[in-house]
């Protein structure tokens, strides 16, 4: 997975407060892992299934960490990379790392071709549009500003 990093495990901010979409292959993977209904990890808003928080942190945020880790949602896997519908693929700025993240040419990379097949999903199951120049447009942005580093 992109973006791995030792201190993300201890910071979890990302975690706090989630709209983290969930796509149906999400919440089957979710599902059977946990063999839980989907009403009791997942809310619909906005038009989208999200990981529902309690008490402001994502349900499967404990103590110990991600409960759900292994298998965790595709979204959760790409971020600090995330998908603005006006600026297109970002690197999330309240993400702690999200500077030294800007220069892991190999992680941004990785995370694109997931972002892009994550969209594509989202676009088959939620009829969501995705505007395709832009995400290509500043996909390639983010890659030439990693190279040139």
């Amino acid at each position: 997975m992109p973006f791995e990093d030792p201190r993300c495990l201890m910071c979890r901010k990302c975690c706090i407060e989630t709209e983290m979409i969930l796509l149906p292959s999400d919440i089957e993977r979710i599902k059977r892992f946990t063999e839980l209904d989907i009403d009791r990890f997942a809310v619909f808003r906005d038009g989208f299934y999200r990981l529902r928080n309690v008490d402001g942190r994502c349900i499967f945020l404990d103590d110990n960490g991600c409960r759900i880790y292994p298998i965790k949602p595709i979204g959760c896997s790409i971020y600090p990379l995330i998908f603005d519908s006006i600026h297109g693929p970002v690197i999330d700025s309240l993400c702690p790392l999200a500077k030294e993240f800007i220069y892991r040419c190999r992680d941004i990379e990785e995370a694109l071709n997931l972002l892009k097949d994550f969209l594509r999903e989202l676009e088959d199951s939620y009829s969501y549009r995705v505007n395709w120049n832009t995400f290509y447009r500043e996909s390639k942005r983010l890659i030439d500003m990693c190279n040139r580093r």
